[in-house]
């Protein structure tokens, strides 16, 4: 998991450059932030789990698409939603595993919806 963590954040950094900065600001805020790099761990362990248990399948078939990038940009999306999520639950780092899991059940509801789609934005083209 520590690898495809990377690999997305790095997709993250390198397609979303804006908003990838705007995360990382919002993660080291002292009293709000959460562990930026255990949080790209846990939603690429999440995206890797509710895919292998088919939890996608509405969302690609939706989508259209089923490439890696695909994939990727999945992962984007759930990661700028859980920074959303986390700002909004106003948490502290100590309560991380209570707010992912929260997030959790709201991606798996979600997810379940036959109109599910999760939209990344759009890509920068100030890529780097």
């Amino acid at each position: 998991m520590g690898m495809l963590g990377l690999e997305q954040l790095l997709f993250l950094a390198s397609r979303y450059p804006s908003q990838a900065a705007a995360v990382l600001s919002q993660s080291q805020h002292p009293v709000s932030g959460f562990p930026f790099a255990v949080a790209g761990i846990n939603i690429g362990h999440l995206v890797w789990r509710l895919l292998a248990a088919r939890k996608f399948r509405k969302h690609f078939y939706n989508l259209g698409s089923y490439e890696l990038d695909d994939l990727h940009r999945l992962f984007c999306c759930l990661f700028l939603r859980f920074a959303d999520f986390w700002q909004r639950q106003g948490a502290s780092v100590m309560e991380f595993n209570s707010v992912k899991a929260k997030f959790k059940r709201l991606i798996k509801t979600e997810a379940a919806r036959s109109d599910c789609l999760f939209r990344a934005p759009e890509e920068s083209s100030e890529t780097g």
